[in-house]
């Protein structure tokens, strides 16, 4: 497995709880000698779309039946095992080009990749209830967003909802939390974990952009 593709399913899981699947909506074959010359294919490599899913991502971007798709984004595609790890290297609601030969003539067509429901969104495994009840969904900060807060690690607040965090402080949205308890708070796995195993009350410790000051906001668990 490439090391690339390996370190997209970690991210995905630290990140959404599940892998992010995109899918491309294509029953295919591969092209060797026997279908060349059944269907009068030019090339000798590739992925041939022998049907397509009604409203899948290929479908919707203008791909047919026939088409032999022979990249996605800068990866060329021979076999239908390098089409499926390079599709494996998105997620859904990303797009790329993907190049297909079609009656002897090479064509880009752009695509937004589609999950495993037909929809565009990223799919969320079910936060955990110490998470859920909180109120919020969370993000962790990126390389230059670390450098831009002078911050080591942190958790950002991205979107509030009705939940603890509301109810019980005047946390706003864009809040850093760097600690609980005085745990270092690196990754949202981090963050569920600490709050699965306190019990009672917990102190939540972190900045604002560009406000040099701490916060410090306490919360009750049940």
């Amino acid at each position: 497995v490439p090391v690339n593709l390996v370190k997209k399913v970690l991210k995905d899981l630290i990140e959404f709880g599940e892998v992010q699947r995109a899918y491309l909506g294509v029953y295919i074959r591969e092209v060797d000698a026997a279908l060349t010359r059944e269907k009068n294919i030019d090339i000798s490599q590739g992925v041939y779309v022998d049907s397509l899913v009604a409203n899948g991502s290929a479908a919707v971007a203008g791909i047919r039946k026939g088409d032999v798709i022979t990249a996605v984004g800068n990866k060329e595609v021979h076999t239908v095992p390098e089409l499926m790890e390079a599709v494996a290297a998105y997620r859904p609601g990303e797009k790329t080009n993907i190049k297909v030969r079609r009656n002897k003539q090479e064509q880009t067509i752009a695509v937004t990749f589609k999950n495993r429901s037909g929809g565009e969104e990223i799919v969320r495994k079910e936060i955990a209830k110490p998470l859920q009840s909180l109120g919020a969904d969370f993000e962790e900060l990126d390389a230059a967003q670390k450098q831009k807060m002078r911050l080591s690690h942190g958790v950002r607040i991205r979107k509030l909802y009705e939940g603890k965090l509301r109810r019980d402080t005047n946390i706003q949205e864009g809040f850093v939390i760097t600690e609980i308890g005085g745990k270092p708070i690196r990754s949202i796995a981090e963050l569920e974990l600490v709050l699965g195993r306190t019990k009672g009350g917990i102190l939540i410790e972190g900045y604002y952009p560009d406000q040099p000051t701490k916060y410090y906001y306490g919360i009750g668990l049940e």
